[in-house]
């Protein structure tokens, strides 16, 4: 609520309730919610507040604010890399540069780098899916570059990161879904754009032949 900071809505007995969670304002975009500090339980918030750094908010007690970094960030997801586990954990873009993944241990998050290469172009970012279905619900992350293209980071494959769509694209949306009923959201949907002549609007699904499948040739609205 701009000035009056953030809060907390929920309903109790058929009535709405609210609860200040601090009155700092952030006009930032950056907030993910998950069991970043507990398998069970309450979920957590992070939140990113621009200059003094990025935040979490326990859901369980001891309720309160986390300093978890203090970079600025542009981007912030959850994800689940350690596979079998209940816990959440955390993508950052650091707008200084590079992408980590973020682990709670404890007391607060453990930071690794994934890449410093820029991520980007414009509205796209990252996205998480679960590819294989063969790593216990762990995911993998397909990143979209700057420079053009696309690769997927898998971290229960070691780390690696595989190239993807050539450089020659340029990807605008991913958004994940389960689109082929497979019970999880192992499918990618994306926007192409300066593509040659494969512009348009395209499925990728890894167990379904031939992999990448272009549902319309046309640009949605936004997608430029």
């Amino acid at each position: 609520f701009g000035t009056l900071g953030m809060w907390n809505i929920y309903m109790s007995a058929g009535s709405p309730y609210y609860t200040q969670l601090t009155g700092t304002a952030s006009y930032e975009d950056d907030f993910a919610s998950g069991n970043f500090t507990a398998a069970t339980g309450a979920k957590d918030l992070v939140a990113d507040f621009a200059s003094i750094g990025l935040w979490l908010y326990k859901g369980a007690s001891p309720n309160g604010w986390y300093q978890i970094s203090s970079m600025s960030a542009n981007r912030v997801k959850e994800v689940k890399f350690v596979g079998g586990s209940q816990d959440d954990e955390l993508l950052a873009e650091d707008n200084a540069g590079g992408l980590y993944w973020g682990n709670w241990n404890g007391s607060t998050f453990v930071w690794t780098l994934i890449t410093s290469t820029d991520i980007g172009p414009g509205s796209a970012w990252c996205e998480t899916f679960d590819q294989d279905g063969t790593d216990s619900g762990d995911q993998e992350v397909a990143i979209p570059w700057t420079a053009g293209g696309a690769s997927i980071y898998d971290y229960s494959a070691g780390g690696t990161m595989s190239g993807w769509i050539s450089t020659s694209a340029y990807v605008k949306y991913l958004v994940k879904g389960d689109y082929f009923g497979k019970g999880r959201d192992s499918t990618i949907a994306m926007v192409l754009t300066d593509a040659g002549s494969f512009p348009g609007l395209w499925l990728y699904e890894q167990n379904e032949a031939p992999g990448s499948i272009r549902i319309s040739a046309s640009i949605p609205d936004g997608g430029y």
